[in-house]
Order: C-alpha cells, then structure tokens, then sequence
C-alpha cells in the first residue's frame, strides 16, 4: 500500500513540473519554428483564426479611436475603408507562411522572455520590440498545450 502511494504522490509531482513548464515549452516550440520558417510547427502554436479574428477587432479598434467619436462623415468613412485594407493584409500575413516569412531570421532565439500566468488555462508573453517596448502575445490552452490566440494592438507603437 506504501508503494502505491508514493507512485501516486510521484505521478501527480511529475503531471504538475509538466503543467508549470508547458507554458515555456510552448514559446519555445514557436520561437523555434518562427527562427526556422517551419509553417507545420507554427500552425500547432497559433490559432491562426483567432489571432487574425483579434487582430482586426484590436486594429478598428485602434482606428476608431485615432479618429475620434466626433469625426465627421469622412474621417467615418476613412475608417471603413482602411479597415477593410488592413483586414486583407491581416488575412494575408497572419498565416503560417506570412508569419514564417516575416520572422525568417529575425528572431533571437536567446531573447528572454517574460510568461505571465493570468489564470489555469490563459498566459501572457511580453515579447521585447528593441525598442524599449513589448508587444503582449496572449496564449490559452487547447487540449493539453497551449496556442498563442492574440497579439495585443494596444502596446504597437503609434496607435
């Protein structure tokens, strides 16, 4: 009955080190595959649908407030429509390929980075611009990882 219950006591040791480091292996699996151009690793770390999904709430959002609740029917309309071009190139680049060629040997794979558990099934990565600035990549659980499902527009520079 002993050995049963220090299998036990090891087994749920063993589950809970897996859970406190999946966060870390997580960004480290899409730091590898964004370094490498690797779509097929990167389409297992990104919701793909979810990030462009926020992207474009986040970015009409931004414009939106960058024209002001008491824009005129042109500044109104400005907004239509650069929400509509920002959307396809959202759509175009947020992709396994569009992402693969935009960090292709732009990321540090020693750059530290910040996890920030905000909850059992949520974790915020502060990813450092180089510019003093961090750009928040939100991360949630899917079955039993994780995937990022948001990149925060709030911090970019200039918006």
């Amino acid at each position: 009955m002993r050995g049963a219950a220090i299998i036990l006591v090891l087994a749920i040791a063993a589950v809970a080190a897996w859970e406190w480091t999946s966060p870390e292996r997580t960004v480290g699996k899409l730091r590898d595959a964004a370094a490498a151009g690797d779509t097929a690793a990167l389409n297992d770390v990104v919701a793909f649908d979810s990030v462009r999904d926020n992207l474009k709430l986040d970015t009409r959002d931004q414009l939106e407030r960058i024209v002001g609740a008491d824009a005129g029917a042109i500044a109104s309309l400005g907004v239509i429509f650069g929400d509509a071009q920002v959307g396809e190139a959202i759509d175009a680049l947020v992709s396994p390929a569009g992402v693969a060629m935009l960090t292709r040997g732009r990321v540090d794979p020693d750059a530290d980075l910040a996890i920030d558990r905000t909850g059992l099934n949520t974790f915020v990565v502060e990813l450092d611009r180089g510019d003093g600035a961090t750009t928040p990549l939100e991360f949630r659980r899917h079955g039993f990882g994780w995937q990022l499902v948001r990149i925060r527009v709030e911090s970019w520079p200039g918006m």
